[in-house]
């Protein structure tokens, strides 16, 4: 075991750094701590080889650590600002995490299990939360947020599954759930105090959210194998649901102004819906029951309202269409 203790001075504020490697060939581990002062960063490696550990800290009390065990695992983590906290954990094979924070009070947190899993965290601005948590293998998480108190979550169990969220504003929050194979989920909010959550428990789906706008409120969760998912709102106070159970079915909801409210729920196999409302406070909901199911809603104005039902049935059509 190699073991060494790096204490740095600034007036009277001192860091601290370690490194703890155990039956570890072939790997490397630094940390680099400059301009502030009360830093802590922490790596440990154990059972690991050609593995590769690094910690960059500039500011005061900020918080670092990695931990990593395997073969051919990568943890690079970068602090500028002050009272920040990272964590890295990773036990696997091949994993390659990075996390880079600017700011002050930015909190990230990522853990892999399995092997070729890849994360990225980046924060900037202060009071900004991220957690990313994956086990399988060959699984991807993408996480941005510029700005001020925004949180995002993503959780992937299984294999081939990938996440990319992007917050720029304050006081976002985003959260991806995937269970399952081959599923890509993509958040994409710009503005305040928006609200985007994509849940997904199957293989092959794709579900896509982006905001753009305040109070803007997006709720998509997919059951089932291949289905698809779209949700777009510019504007303010939108809200909009979109459930699908089956395979290969089809959802999109797009809206454009304030206060709109579109609700969507397919149960069953290759039904298509789609909800675009242009203006404000208009209601739209869909509810389809069965296989191959076709609905259309479209108002263009304000205070419009419509609905579709279609229930034990295959093949139907429906349109609706407001200006």
């Amino acid at each position: 075991m190699k073991r060494s203790i790096a204490i740095a001075a600034s007036i009277v504020i001192m860091s601290f750094a370690s490194y703890a490697q155990a039956a570890t060939n072939s790997s490397t581990a630094s940390v680099n701590q400059s301009v502030g002062g009360a830093n802590n960063a922490s790596v440990a490696q154990e059972n690991a080889n050609f593995t590769n550990a690094s910690i960059d800290q500039a500011g005061s009390v900020n918080q670092a650590e990695i931990e990593q065990t395997g073969n051919g695992n990568s943890g690079n983590l970068t602090q500028v600002g002050n009272l920040n906290t990272a964590d890295i954990e990773q036990a696997g094979n091949n994993n390659t995490a990075g996390v880079n924070q600017i700011g002050n009070r930015n909190v990230a947190d990522v853990d892999q299990i399995g092997n070729n899993n890849a994360a990225s965290v980046s924060q900037k601005g202060n009071g900004n939360n991220a957690e990313v948590n994956q086990k399988g293998n060959g699984n991807s998480a993408d996480v941005a947020q510029t700005g001020n108190g925004n949180n995002a979550e993503v959780d992937q169990f299984g294999n081939a599954n990938s996440a990319d969220v992007a917050q720029t504003g304050n006081r976002n929050t985003a959260d991806v759930d995937q269970a399952g194979n081959g599923n890509t989920a993509e958040i994409d909010q710009k503005g305040s105090r928006n609200f985007a959550e994509a849940e997904q428990n199957g293989n092959g789906n794709t579900a896509e959210i982006e905001q753009s706008g305040s109070g803007n409120s997006a709720d998509l969760v997919q059951n089932g194998d291949n289905n698809v998912g779209d949700i777009e709102q510019i504007g303010t106070g939108n809200s909009a649901d979109l459930s699908q159970n089956g395979n290969g079915n089809n959802g999109d909801i797009d809206q454009t102004g304030s206060f709109n409210a579109a609700g969507m729920a397919q149960s069953g196999n290759g039904n298509n819906s789609e909800i675009e409302q242009t203006g404000s406070r208009n209601v739209a909901n869909v509810r389809q029951a069965s296989s191959y199911n076709r609905a259309n809603v479209e108002q263009i104005g304000n205070f419009n309202t419509a609905s579709v039902s279609q229930s034990g049935g295959n093949n139907n059509v429906a349109n609706i269409e407001q200006k």
